[in-house]
């Protein structure tokens, strides 16, 4: 019945006859826009090379996630569409070509290379649905979640673990770290801050940490405490030390430079004037491991510190 309407439908707009549209036959070709257009595909049970394999088959530009977590293992893939490729993100020198790959067989999937395969059989009466298209901003975040999770591959090569066990890494530190994320500019810094983003959200940290990270901000001053004078005596590598003072201008400093050679006090060493300005400190907690401040705490509590 339904298919009846929709062909209906397009009968009256093919003979230009938009004006006799019923509500109906509106209603049924909205549903079949809303629908979308799935197509089935054979899966098939793959297993993939080695990493020595991998290392002498696929030139490093061509290597993909799979690489990084999955060498060695079975997939279930299917072979990949031109969607597919559209709302994956390949390394620049990977094949644009459908015909190269396969991909998993879960909703927003990952590509595997075809060379990246040591076996593939298909599955016996087993078929996979591919949804023709997505939502942009669907395929934006399929993008940067394998951006996100090449990153973490890269950590966790590096030895960085214990983000998701609380007795080694408090959602307080967590907090910390993506706050002082924020500042930098370097290269993989957004994959980095949000990394630490999905961290803090599969920890179920409450919002507020953030906020508490962010107001450990020192907030400067725009005034100083005071303002000094010094003679300031400078060693080899030209680094001074404070040593006499303090002055209230800078005519204090150079009496006290002529007081000293006048004494016979300063033979073969040198001097500058130095103004030295005064502001309040405030606590910064910034890049802190609180997690280390908590065990240290700990440990002076079980031996009866103060």
């Amino acid at each position: 019945m339904q298919q009846n309407l929709i062909d209906a439908a397009r009968a009256v707009i093919a003979a230009d006859r938009a004006g006799e549209l019923t509500d109906e036959l509106i209603d049924a070709l909205e549903k079949e826009t809303d629908t979308p257009d799935v197509q089935m595909a054979q899966v098939y049970r793959a297993q993939l090379k080695t990493r020595a394999q991998m290392e002498r088959d696929i030139p490093e530009g061509q290597r993909g996630w799979w690489y990084d977590v999955a060498h060695g293992e079975t997939l279930t893939l299917r072979q990949a569409t031109q969607a597919d490729l559209d709302r994956c993100t390949l390394n620049h020198d990977c094949s644009r070509s459908p015909a190269d790959h396969m991909c998993e067989t879960f909703d927003r999937s990952s590509l595997v290379s075809k060379a990246a395969i040591a076996h593939i059989n298909p599955e016996q009466h087993t078929f996979a649905a591919i949804a023709a298209k997505q939502h942009p901003d669907d395929l934006a975040v399929d993008r940067f979640a394998l951006a996100m999770k090449a990153k973490l591959a890269d950590a966790r090569a590096k030895g960085r673990t214990g983000w998701d066990d609380p007795a080694k890494c408090s959602v307080e530190f967590l907090a910390q770290l993506l706050v002082g994320h924020i500042g930098k500019d370097n290269a993989g810094n957004f994959e980095d801050v949000a990394n630490l983003a999905m961290m803090l959200h599969q920890r179920g940290a409450d919002p507020s940490v953030l906020a508490e990270a962010a107001g450990a901000r020192p907030v400067e001053s725009t005034a100083p405490i005071s303002t000094q004078w010094w003679l300031a005596e400078l060693d080899q590598y030209g680094s001074p030390k404070l040593v006499d003072g303090d002055h209230t201008d800078m005519a204090g400093a150079n009496r006290a430079l002529y007081l000293i050679n006048a004494l016979g006090l300063g033979a073969g060493r040198k001097y500058a004037a130095a103004k030295v300005q005064l502001f309040e400190a405030v606590p910064d907690g910034r890049g802190v491991n609180q997690g280390a401040i908590k065990q240290v705490n700990r440990t002076r509590l079980e031996r009866g510190h103060d």
